[in-house]
């Protein structure tokens, strides 16, 4: 489960915390983690945030609800009290990757993982249209099946677009995650994603005055 190491999890439980036990292991296994025990500041971070994985507990399904309605592709798992078999196929329709009932044992966590893991596998090459697409592995552009080159600023910039499709990125959030430390004039930031727009198509990046861009697909 190597590949965990680069992903990021968001856990959401409202009754209670993690186990210690289980706090300490997904610390080892996840690259970063959010704990979170309220329903709509979960639903508020994962619309602002990239999040690979998706625990929640059972009292919780409008957040896979939330989700489901944008995103068919991130992985989540269920963590419940009860084997009962009519929450479970409640849960089909909202393609829920894992069911895990308390007490979390290893082996089925580890099961959970690895089927996660496929899933984000399968998904790794981002389809932006029928000539283009991205490696999201690889962090590479392709056109018409051949490697397109892009200056870091510009592959930084459309790997956040991809990772956070159709969320609402704010020039602060552009600025931090392609500029860091340094500080980009507003100039600097529009020319950036003009050039993005020319390469990929300028409707794919929906420009919302005052508030953002998002990434439409």
């Amino acid at each position: 489960m190597d590949k965990l190491k680069s992903l990021n999890l968001l856990y959401l439980e409202r009754d209670k915390t993690p186990n210690f036990n289980t706090k300490k292991l997904f610390e080892v296994l996840f690259n970063d983690i959010k704990y979170i025990d309220n329903l709509e500041e979960a639903k508020e971070y994962y619309d602002k945030k990239n999040t690979d994985i998706i625990i929640m507990d059972d009292k919780s399904i409008e957040l896979a609800e939330h989700i489901r309605k944008q995103d068919l592709n991130t992985p989540i798992i269920i963590v419940s009290d009860t084997k009962d078999v009519d929450t479970l196929f409640s849960y089909i329709n909202l393609q829920i990757n894992g069911y895990l009932i308390n007490p979390i044992n290893l082996d089925d966590i580890s099961s959970c993982f690895n089927n996660c893991i496929r899933k984000i596998e399968v998904n790794e090459m981002f389809t932006i249209d029928e000539n283009i697409s991205y490696d999201l592995t690889n962090k590479e552009l392709f056109i018409l099946e051949k490697p397109s080159k892009l200056g870091k600023k510009l592959n930084t910039l459309l790997y956040f677009f991809i990772t956070n499709k159709n969320k609402v990125l704010s020039k602060d959030d552009i600025q931090y995650k392609v500029w860091d430390d340094e500080l980009a004039s507003d100039s600097s930031i529009k020319n950036l994603i003009g050039s993005l727009r020319q390469i990929i198509g300028k409707e794919k990046i929906v420009n919302l005055p005052g508030i953002g861009w998002k990434f439409v697909i």
